[in-house]
């Protein structure tokens, strides 16, 4: 009997035979709503083919720990594969020859990427690694004796037609995914034939990275399994979940309606009502990926939650709701929503908390055994996403796709049979546009999910390069621009005349003058440095007046920790809520779904869509009085220029600004184009389509890589930049991608930044900890204070921490560096702002 896995301290073997099956099973399941569930299943029975080779079971047998890792056992199955897949098509003409290859390379790079990650077709240099793992220690004997130990040859053989059946199937669903592609009116033919070849390639990476995910999960799983002498656990039908959670909301949802708890006015309420009704009906549509607009403060997160739920139950095989949120704000005010309506208490297994915050929490207090096998329970969770509903972070959802890491890939299959709904959509990097949008056409056409796009600024997807693929009907609810004209929560004070900035004194003069009269302000910066000089003249201007007069003052910006900052949030409603006078000073953190209303909103210019945000800040629940918007320009745009070169997301922001002054000047020029409304449809669909315009380059994820600019779109496509190498190798293979070389560069916010530990709370607690000499160098303990430390962290650029290095200590044991504390206040957090003036 060959060994698969050995359990020390039991004492136990797991065969070889054992495993491979159980991890085949697994595969043909996960692979099923792919319409791929033979190949999974091949791929599943040969990806340990090489663990019959006698150095890895002298290895298992002698336990010699040294060699852990070092025996390469996955090349062994792409072999065997080649030689029944790709040499026997020399003999059999009744092949096609090009279904071949993509049924070989789509296993064998699965099965050889399934403990070092998925490898780059071809290099930078033209070279292909996938090749050489081919070429490694080729031995024939171990082939045969896997076979005979499972005596699979008629099983392998049966499974290999049947998967050239599934290939043929899977290239017609990406033919038909190609022909519903939208036509951009500015493509010429030959671009237009370039562009789909491209998205082909990209939709079979991500096919690619589908099958590594569902290998690496079947293959620890079964491994888990064994260890821990479990059974593997079946796909369970979340039916009864899901009517009983229906349930729960409908019974919420008819309280909210009669209580309004809100106290919105009669309109508002109707809309709500309008927009949850639109959304229960949409739970009986077919998977596909569809448009939620609709007014800030409509109640968009239980409105998509009542379709998800409704479709669950309509659609039994439905496995999971996923919420993507790009803000911590909003993930921990709509986490908290879900939980509550839905009666689910922080450790339910119906639901799993997929982001940093949560994560912190579990750290605070894992000291006890109990605490540590909840921490491991989530890290497992987090890795597998196998909970009904799951609340999770924009970086993690993209990660999931397009990471090098495979903790993050092995969760990819589970998006299949689901509910996925993002929440302020806008919000998606430039960078990533055309690799979020192949991402969720290839989960369209190729698995069933059904995809809701929410926001009150919805982007034009379908309108670029590598366009979104919307469904025939796409809109759930059609009356956000009836809605937008008829609700007048807000007036609009247009006060961005392009030869004026605001100087910090006069924002501070007005937002001050603002808050007089209506009792509260909020004003809204592009930068740190501008809000933290407008925080500090509002503070000098109300010293004057009577402390039990005195508003609330706060700053808001991310050079507060997130512990920090949450408090100053929580502080801020309840003194809204008690009717207290309060002035704000914020970053855009705070426009993006917190919800939180002014009386005045006082706004540096930005892009239209922030501004419409901004908007939504302001008298949210349309309370009897008409609250007021006041846009400007800061004398912020002058070091933003400067900074601009040194800074993406700087750039970003100039470009917005710049094509929002196009639609502020028209606007004054002739305002009924837009209904006399800036923030009208009508604007922000000029706003967009200059926008857009501008972004065309940069939507592919450049990069420089071996001085050469490429994208990542390329990197995951077709590889042409370096595919046209002389060198290139003869073989024809249909895939060309470099996997590896992509995950490495791809992050889904390019900051360059540092998490710096500061002395907040607990954040102080740690640093004496780090001082006091007792930190050795144990991995486990220095991993947990590293976890600890998130919640009390800002993140900062590396050059700022070189420029101002007498304020930080780094600490080489736990590779962390800590801010002074003469550095970081109760007020506005990291003190010395100036540096680091073009942060947002």
């Amino acid at each position: 009997m060959f060994l698969a896995h050995w359990n020390e301290s039991k004492q136990q073997a797991q065969s070889l035979q054992n495993h491979s099956e159980n991890v085949a099973c697994l595969m043909q399941e996960n692979c099923f709503s792919l319409g791929l569930s033979s190949t999974g299943k091949l791929i599943g029975l040969l990806h340990d083919v090489g663990k019959a080779n006698p150095i890895f079971q002298t290895y298992m047998l002698e336990n010699q720990i040294e060699k852990k890792g070092k025996i390469n056992h996955a090349a062994a199955g792409a072999q065997l594969l080649k030689e029944k897949i790709i040499d026997a098509e020399i003999s059999n003409k009744e092949i096609n020859p090009s279904i071949n290859k993509l049924l070989f390379q789509l296993c064998s790079m699965a099965i050889l990427g399934h403990h070092r990650g998925l490898m780059d077709v071809y290099d930078s240099r033209g070279e292909s690694p996938f090749e050489k793992l081919l070429d490694f220690d080729k031995n024939k004997q171990v082939h045969e004796d896997f076979i005979n130990e499972l005596n699979c040859q008629e099983e392998i053989d049966e499974l290999i037609n049947e998967a050239r059946i599934e290939i043929s199937q899977i290239i017609k669903k990406i033919n038909m995914l190609i022909k519903e592609r939208p036509l951009l009116k500015k493509s010429s033919k030959e671009e237009l034939i370039q562009l789909k070849y491209a998205e082909s390639r990209f939709t079979l990476g991500l096919i690619e990275r589908f099958l590594f995910s569902s290998l690496i999960d079947s293959d620890r799983l079964d491994a888990a399994c064994f260890a821990e002498q479990k059974d593997l656990p079946l796909r369970e039908n979340r039916l009864a979940i899901w009517e009983k959670l229906r349930l729960r909301l409908e019974n919420a949802l008819a309280e909210f309606s009669l209580k309004n708890p809100l106290q919105a006015s009669e309109a508002l309420k109707q809309i709500r009502n309008r927009i949850s009704e639109a959304c229960m009906n949409a739970g009986q549509w077919p998977y596909g990926i569809y448009c939620l607009q609709a007014i800030t403060g409509s109640g968009k997160t239980l409105a998509s939650l009542r379709l998800a739920l409704h479709h669950a139950c309509n659609y039994p095989e439905t496995q999971h709701i996923i919420y993507v949120i790009p803000y911590l704000s909003i993930l921990l005010q709509n986490a908290k929503s879900i939980k509550d309506v839905l009666h689910l208490d922080d450790r339910s297994d119906w639901i799993l908390e997929h982001y940093s915050d949560y994560f912190n929490e579990l750290m605070n207090d894992c000291d006890s055994e109990s605490k540590q096998q909840d921490l491991e329970d989530y890290e497992l969770h987090t890795e597998r996403w196998d909970s009904p509903i799951i609340i999770t972070s924009l970086v993690h959802f993209l990660n999931t796709f397009y990471s090098g890491r495979k903790k993050d890939l092995r969760r990819l299959h589970q998006l299949s049979n689901s509910v996925i709904i993002f929440d302020e959509i806008q919000s998606i990097p430039d960078s990533c546009i055309s690799m979020f949008n192949s991402a969720l056409n290839m989960l369209k056409h190729l698995t069933d999910v059904k995809v809701i796009l929410c926001s009150a600024t919805l982007p034009p997807l379908d309108q670029v390069k590598h366009p979104l693929q919307l469904s025939e009907y796409k809109n759930i609810d059609s009356g956000y621009f009836e809605d937008s004209k008829n609700i007048h929560r807000v007036s609009i004070s247009n006060q961005a005349e392009p030869d004026s900035l605001f100087s910090a004194e006069e924002i501070a003069d007005l937002t001050l003058t603002k808050q007089q009269e209506r009792n509260n302000a909020l004003t809204i910066m592009n930068t740190i440095a501008g809000a933290i000089r407008v925080y500090n003249g509002l503070k000098e201007r109300i010293e004057s007046i009577p402390e039990n007069q005195r508003p609330l003052l706060i700053l808001l910006t991310t050079n507060l920790c997130p512990d920090h900052k949450k408090s100053k949030i929580q502080e801020l409603i309840q003194a809204l809520n008690g009717k207290k006078p309060v002035l704000c000073v914020s970053t855009s953190l705070i426009e993006a779904g917190v919800d939180i209303s002014f009386d005045v909103v006082l706004r540096a210019c930005s892009g239209l869509d922030s501004l419409i945000q901004a908007a939504g800040r302001c008298n949210r629940h349309d309370h009897k009085k008409t609250g007021e918007l006041i846009v400007f320009y800061s004398y912020e745009i002058d070091f933003m220029h400067n900074s601009a070169a040194k800074n993406t997301t700087v750039s970003q922001l100039i470009r917005r600004i710049l094509c929002s002054r196009i639609v502020l000047e028209q606007f004054k020029k002739f305002p009924e184009q837009f209904d006399f409304n800036l923030l009208s449809d009508k604007a922000l669909a000029m706003y967009y389509q200059n926008y857009y315009e501008q972004i065309q380059e940069q939507i592919d994820y450049p990069v420089s890589i071996s001085e050469q600019r490429v994208t990542l779109y390329d990197l995951n496509a077709h590889c042409f930049c370096w595919t046209a190498k002389e060198n290139l190798n003869s073989e024809n293979w249909p895939m060309h991608q470099a996997f590896q070389t992509a995950g490495r560069y791809f992050k889904v916010i390019d900051d360059y930044s540092i998490g710096v530990l500061v002395p907040y709370k607990k954040g102080d607690e740690l640093i004496e900890e780090l001082n006091s000499g007792r930190i050795q160098f144990n991995p486990e303990v220095i991993r947990k204070l590293k976890r600890q430390a998130q919640n009390y962290t800002v993140n900062l650029s590396e050059a700022f921490i070189r420029r101002r290095k007498e304020n930080f200590v780094y600490h080489e044991a736990v590779d962390l560096y800590y801010l002074k504390a003469s550095c970081y206040n109760e007020e506005i957090g990291v003190t010395d702002f100036e540096a680091q003036s073009w942060m947002i």
